[in-house]
């Protein structure tokens, strides 16, 4: 997954290969959008809920609101039943389920690395939304 670089060392007065790899990053919500391609806007903006996030359309301030995270906490936890504080909804549901390791392999093999030149690759852009899904989406580069 890495790639290398020819480096010269000045203290050596010699070039080596430098291999370089990207292992994490700290970034805001926004940006994971740039960085993984998973759309942080919309029905599926939750990489934690992925298909089983729940979104609800806000008329009045023209938006779409993430809910349903109160099922994160522990089935006995007092916000889960506190109909007043939050929506009027008793959140009784389980958190959603991970991708077992099995899928999430299998789902990356299908993947296609992609190679951006100077001037990007226009019309084949992968948003990794469908990784999750299995519904791809198709937009282009421009």
């Amino acid at each position: 997954m890495g790639s290398w670089v020819n480096t010269y060392d000045a203290f050596k007065a010699e070039y080596f290969t430098l291999h370089v790899a990207l292992l994490w990053t700290i970034n805001d919500f926004p940006a994971y959008d740039d960085l993984s391609g998973w759309s942080v806007k919309g029905h599926l903006a939750c990489p934690i809920c992925n298909k089983d996030t729940w979104s609800r359309y806000l008329p009045h301030w023209n938006k779409l609101c993430d809910m349903g995270h109160r099922r994160f906490l522990e089935l006995d936890h007092r916000w889960r039943y506190d109909k007043k504080s939050f929506d009027n909804s008793l959140e009784v549901d389980p958190p959603p389920k991970y991708m077992s390791g099995l899928l999430f392999l299998s789902r990356l093999a299908a993947l296609k690395i992609l190679s951006l030149g100077r001037l990007g690759v226009r019309g084949s852009e992968q948003n990794l939304s469908w990784f999750i899904t299995g519904k791809r989406k198709v937009s282009s580069l421009n």
